[in-house]
């Protein structure tokens, strides 16, 4: 079983689509979970971000660095 941990902290929906896409485009593997709650009308709070980036640890360095090519770009 692969050792799943929590890789990145996602600022914005729209950071998490360009995120998943570029992951998508390398072949890595990825669980993306939104801090919202449907029970609380998809309420979250802003200081803990949108969402969480899950993935198995060996791909930690892969995706910490596609997430710094799209931050870059967002600046």
């Amino acid at each position: 079983m692969e050792d799943i941990e929590r890789i990145v902290v996602l600022r914005s929906y729209a950071e998490s689509l360009v995120l998943e896409a570029r992951l998508e485009e390398l072949g890595i593997p990825f669980l993306m979970r939104p801090f919202g709650d449907p029970a609380f009308g998809s309420f979250w709070r802003k200081d803990e971000g949108w969402g969480v980036l899950l993935a198995p640890s060996q791909h930690r360095e892969a995706i910490l660095e596609a997430y710094r090519d799209i931050s870059e770009h967002e600046e």
